[in-house]
């Protein structure tokens, strides 16, 4: 008899190999001759990808979990919990300065800790090449053309990671032990239907509520 999760185990494995046609690893390159660079861009030696990667796949996941982009202010900034300081410094802060030469201040409120930058080509390279909406995200924001036209699975994963960075979470219920639950909190339906497929794809089974995405389960830890 087949336990419970030799079963999912199974079917996993089945998801994986029913979509590995899928992963054509497409290269998606972004053109970015258009963006006006002003003084204060210039001054700064910012520079923008060429090319879809997992570092930029993750940086959009995180972007889209704990960033913010104003149109009036030309203004991008990603704030998160003050207990998240050395994930600030350990990993945002050198993948922002890896993907776009930018050199950060940590910025330290009363309860979050993060960082600003006022850049119009920043912002225009953010809305306009990787077509982030600006303003409020909730029940706007979507996993983006270049993640999904890549069919690249580091892209993929990468991106499912920044969104884990800022949005998931790994707990144990009370009533279950040694039984893990990973956890995405997502105001967005199209952005947790579409980070589902992607799952899927990957061979993971998820389980989808109405702003959530479960993985259950030690296998899918």
């Amino acid at each position: 008899i087949k336990t419970k999760y030799e079963k999912r185990r199974q079917q996993s494995s089945r998801l994986e190999e029913e979509n590995h046609k899928f992963f054509t690893n497409e290269r998606i390159n972004l053109d970015s001759s258009s963006i006006i660079f002003n003084s204060w861009d210039k001054k700064k030696n910012i520079k923008f990808p060429k090319e879809m990667t997992p570092e930029l796949a993750e940086e959009i996941g995180v972007h889209l979990g704990d960033g913010c982009l104003s149109f009036n202010k030309k203004y991008f900034s990603v704030k998160t919990n003050k207990i998240e300081e050395s994930y600030m410094f350990g990993f945002l802060f050198p993948l922002y300065k890896k993907l776009y030469n930018l050199d950060l201040k940590l910025m330290g409120l009363e309860s979050v800790v993060g960082f600003e930058v006022y850049s119009k080509a920043f912002f225009d390279f953010k809305n306009k090449i990787l077509q982030i909406p600006y303003g409020e995200k909730v029940h706007r924001i979507e996993v983006p053309k270049v993640v999904l036209d890549s069919r690249n699975k580091d892209v993929y994963r990468a991106f499912i990671r920044g969104i884990f960075d800022t949005d998931g979470c790994v707990y144990m219920p009370p009533s279950k032990r040694k039984y893990s639950v990973i956890t995405f909190t997502i105001k967005s339906e199209k952005l947790i239907k579409q980070m589902k497929d992607m799952l899927i794809k990957l061979g993971f089974i998820p389980y989808v509520g109405r702003w959530v995405i479960n993985l259950n389960g030690p296998l899918m830890l």
